[in-house]
């Protein structure tokens, strides 16, 4: 009885050294990831409207122009306009010839959407339609981490969806 409890406890002893190592096979670890890049932009969904109720412009939707603001005033990138955006015409697919690298994953980005309104007759001053900002360090933890997409948006219903590579 002796030699069957002492090999009984050798035998726990040794599982609990090494049943649980890290060389087990099991769930592969994923390493932490230390850069980002976003390859593009998506407009999804904007007001068709001002917030006084009336149209962008007189007779047609808005011509939307888009952009990307780093660490609040360095414009990464910006669109060509898009002339009479209705409902139809959305979501807007935007491309980063080269794909920008975030510095810090807590840089604030900030993608606004204007009315561009250079062109108009008369010509006024773009209207900001709207502007949504997104801080990568909210999207490094939890189950949903690293993705490759994201979307956010403003109070106003302005949609952005970045696609993004992680490193």
């Amino acid at each position: 009885m002796k030699k069957e409890l002492k090999t009984l406890s050798i035998l726990i002893v040794g599982i609990l050294l090494y049943g649980c190592s890290s060389d087990s096979p099991g769930a592969p670890v994923e390493m932490a990831k230390t850069k980002v890049k976003i390859v593009s932009w998506d407009i999804n969904s904007i007001p068709l409207k001002k917030s006084n109720g009336l149209l962008w412009d007189v007779i047609n939707g808005p011509d939307v122009i888009s952009g990307i603001v780093a660490k609040g005033n360095t414009l990464v990138t910006f669109s060509t306009t898009i002339n009479n955006v209705t409902l139809s015409s959305l979501p807007i697919k935007n491309t980063i010839s080269s794909p920008y690298q975030v510095p810090s994953f807590s840089d604030i980005i900030d993608v606004f959407v204007l009315d561009d309104d250079k062109n108009d007759i008369p010509s006024t001053e773009n209207e900001p339609i709207g502007l949504v900002s997104f801080t990568m360090n909210d999207y490094i933890t939890g189950s949903n981490k690293y993705p490759s997409t994201v979307y956010k948006a403003d109070s106003n219903g302005t949609m952005i969806t970045l696609h993004l590579v992680w490193e």
